[in-house]
């Protein structure tokens, strides 16, 4: 019953009621998920990874000391908790529902800070309903679990000054604006989408004093992360959404 419970707790590692870019490992044919841990995510460093999971469809339990075969009917993820906030979730399951014997994937993804550098303790929470074989009823039980996570300075790093900072319009749909501290020179402008493909932004920018105007208007819909970094080596981030209107 523990590996049931492992199983299911581990499928939810990329939750939200949107859809995720991602398809399951179809070589898997053991229940369980793969991997058995998260990747370390690196400051800076745009993080995308898929979790591949099968739902076991038969298994047993013991209820007061007797042995029952049962069917798992479903698992529903109730809440993942305790994650860095630049961090989320997505599943190819809409409604955060699996049945037994299904197969699904999630994805994870975002850019950590200097702040997030620790080993994070994620906290995930799930009912998962079972059948008893030849019998009507139906059983529950909530659940909850933590997977180790880390995020890690970029290799041979020990320190780096990196500050979000907002943009303007979001959603946008045309153009964008970054406003800077004062005295703050930018070297170098990077975008990146939610999978790490960079853009270029060379002939697109404009700078006026401690703003910067971005020509986003040939941008596919999604979301993207600007990453600003100063002469002096300061980095900046900022999160946005291009909208189709």
């Amino acid at each position: 019953m523990k590996a049931i419970f492992t199983l299911v707790l581990a499928i939810l590692l990329g939750i939200s009621n949107t859809i995720a870019q991602c398809t399951p490992d179809q070589s898997m044919v053991v229940p369980g998920v793969s991997p058995n841990r998260l990747a370390d995510a690196t400051v800076g460093v745009p993080y995308s990874q898929v979790i591949s999971l099968l739902v076991p469809k038969d298994t047993v339990l013991d209820i007061g000391g007797t042995v029952y075969n049962v069917t798992v009917d479903s698992a529903i993820v109730l809440s993942i908790e305790n994650y860095p906030s630049e961090f989320a979730y997505e599943t190819n399951s809409p409604n955060m529902t699996w049945a037994g014997g299904a197969r699904g994937c999630a994805r994870i993804y975002g850019v950590a800070t200097e702040k997030d550098v620790q080993t994070w303790a994620i906290l995930v929470k799930v009912y998962t309903y079972f059948k008893i074989k030849g019998l009507s009823n139906q059983l529950e039980k909530l659940d909850q679990s933590t997977i180790d996570f880390k995020v890690v300075m970029p290799s041979g790093m020990q320190q780096i000054d990196i500050q979000n900072i907002a943009s303007y319009p979001n959603p946008a749909n045309n153009e964008i604006s970054v406003h800077l501290p004062q005295m703050v020179q930018i070297n170098q402008v990077r975008l990146f989408d939610l999978m790490g493909k960079s853009f270029d932004l060379s002939k697109s920018i404009k700078a006026n004093e401690n703003n910067l105007s971005i020509d986003i208007s040939a941008l596919p819909s999604s979301a993207y992360f600007i990453e600003l970094t100063s002469k002096s080596g300061k980095v900046f981030h900022s999160k946005f959404v291009k909208t189709a209107y």
